[in-house]
């Protein structure tokens, strides 16, 4: 038989398990990355406009690469092409899960900076 002093015990360590497995739900919940959409604008702690853009061709890689208003560019294709970040340049590289591949020499030549990730 429980004693009083068990009981409430008892119910002290469940409303405590019952605790850390909520934390442990709303925790694993939260979203681990968000997608932009194609041309999507977000603004950037700084207050600048941060457009993105997806690419499927050399050509559209270039262009990104030339724009100064497009800072994310993510993959919407597997591309070959030698991409080029000019000197001043900060871009966000999502490898959006397909592979950028060298035509020549290197694949990428980073004069700004260049973040890479793969969503």
């Amino acid at each position: 038989m429980f004693t009083a002093k068990r009981k409430g015990l008892l119910a002290f360590f469940a409303v405590l398990l019952t605790v850390a497995l909520i934390s442990c739900a709303v925790i694993f919940a939260l979203p681990e990355k968000t997608a932009h959409a194609e041309g999507a604008q977000t603004q950037t702690d700084e207050g600048q406009t941060d457009q993105t853009a997806t690419v499927k061709s050399a050509e559209e890689l270039k262009s990104a690469l030339d724009s100064k208003e497009v800072s994310t560019i993510a993959l919407g294709g597997n591309i070959t092409a030698n991409a080029v970040i000019a000197k001043g340049r900060t871009v966000t590289l999502d490898l959006n899960g397909f592979t950028l591949t060298n035509e020549s020499d290197h694949t990428i030549t980073n004069y700004g900076k260049l973040t890479i990730k793969d969503s």
